[in-house]
């Protein structure tokens, strides 16, 4: 079976990123792609003027983005998790994650969530997909004991964010892998205040 690096490693930038990108309030700066997988939305944000830095715990996934922006002093790539990762304060405009933030282990959510809020300019914005408690990831030990959001929930964490966008969404679609699974959604933008 394939993995999901080498499935994804060609896809498009995501719609949801590119909607974002499109925003007035937001300025071209430095941009962190927080779960950047194969690099798809990092290579989009460099195609924007971004600067960027991707990170990822996937050393294949990395290594595939790596590949593509071998001579880019644009990008700073880093392999590693969330949990381990150390990110300078007040340091990026926008922070992105595509549905990959709910990988880090609930135990670590808020020391996580911690450094990433704080890495956030004054103004900044942050834009991702959090897995709901209804997402069929919930009953697969296979990521360990992940994150999974209530709107009670979403509200606590983004109690210092002004919501620009919010939207919950369930549905039962294929995954990247093509797996069928429950898709318990929401998809967030919102500003540092």
């Amino acid at each position: 079976m394939s993995s999901f690096h080498s499935i994804t490693k060609d896809r498009e930038a995501s719609k949801f990123l590119l909607k974002t990108l499109d925003m007035p309030d937001l300025n071209v700066g430095l941009a962190l792609d927080l779960g950047c997988g194969s690099g798809s939305d990092s290579l989009e944000l460099l195609r924007q003027g971004w600067q960027v830095t991707s990170i990822d715990k996937s050393e294949e996934g990395i290594n595939f983005l790596k590949a593509q922006v071998e001579d880019d002093d644009s990008i700073e790539i880093k392999n590693t998790s969330f949990e381990d990762m150390k990110l300078l304060k007040n340091n990026y405009d926008l922070i992105y994650s595509r549905y990959a933030l709910s990988f880090c282990q609930k135990t670590n959510w808020q020391s996580v969530w911690k450094e990433i809020k704080e890495s956030l300019k004054s103004g900044g914005m942050i834009s991702m997909h959090l897995f709901g408690i209804n997402d069929g990831f919930k009953n697969s030990k296979r990521h360990g004991d992940m994150t999974f959001f209530s709107k009670d929930d979403i509200k606590e964490t983004l109690k210092e964010f002004k919501i620009i966008f919010e939207h919950e969404d369930e549905h039962d679609a294929k995954s990247a892998v093509g797996q069928m699974k429950h898709w318990h959604v929401f998809t967030i933008v919102a500003q540092k205040v």
